[in-house]
């Protein structure tokens, strides 16, 4: 996990960029959550408040942020909406919508669970334009993980995946969940984020269709032995 940088210790160049975008800055409340970015706040001012989270612009570490900017467009009707963004003073800084909520809770008991069922359906109806962003395909990202890169075939498709749906990456509200985070959208058969998802909900809070099988998933008739790999890879 990276080490937030407080408001007041940002340089006064990247402050007034930021302010130029949201107005003077009366206030900046550090997430906890998180763990790739080392700007990560609310800043709230006369107007309102706005989540901001930046990068130093460096060689492969800023690519996170072009793919959380490039999906933003296509997932603004399940995550808190892109403001703004900009790229100065070495930094690349997003601006989102400020959403009240808590984390997603998991635990058994929780209600959390079947209440993002609705948002993973919503999720695999997204259309993904041809070459609409430097979205990970998923059979390259898990290809060093397979005996036979042959295995990884399965994983092939155009369906747009978040494919990190741990708890700080959601935020319920009274109203309904929110995705967050979208640092490695990637394009992947469709059942990956209903089966991911429910890998990290016990088994006995993971929300079920009536057919036993995760939402957004259907029954096949040839047995499929899948391997169990990591999200955070």
């Amino acid at each position: 996990m990276v080490e937030r940088i407080s408001w007041e210790d940002l340089p006064g160049e990247l402050k007034s960029a930021i302010e130029g975008r949201t107005g003077r800055i009366l206030d900046a409340r550090i997430a906890t959550a998180g763990q790739n970015s080392p700007i990560a706040a609310t800043v709230i001012t006369g107007h309102g408040k706005t989540f901001v989270k930046g990068l130093l612009r460096r060689v492969g570490r800023s690519s996170s942020q072009a793919r959380e900017i490039a999906v933003a467009p296509l997932v603004r009707d399940l995550s808190p909406q892109l403001l703004w963004y900009f790229e100065e003073a070495g930094w690349i800084v997003l601006g989102y919508q400020h959403i009240e909520g808590r984390h997603a809770d998991y635990r058994p008991g929780s209600g959390d669970p079947d209440a993002l069922v609705p948002l993973i359906r919503a999720l695999g109806e997204i259309g993904v334009p041809p070459g609409s962003g430097p979205f990970n395909l998923a059979e390259d990202r898990w290809k060093n993980y397979a005996d036979d890169p042959r295995d990884v075939e399965i994983f092939r498709g155009t369906a747009l995946q978040h494919t990190d749906w741990l708890p700080h990456n959601v935020l319920i509200t009274p109203d309904r969940p929110y995705l967050i985070d979208w640092a490695w959208p990637t394009l992947g058969a469709p059942w990956m984020d209903p089966t991911s998802s429910s890998g990290s909900w016990p088994q006995d809070t993971a929300p079920r269709t009536r057919n036993g099988s995760p939402p957004g998933c259907r029954r096949s008739r040839r047995p499929i032995r899948l391997i169990w790999l990591s999200s955070r890879v």
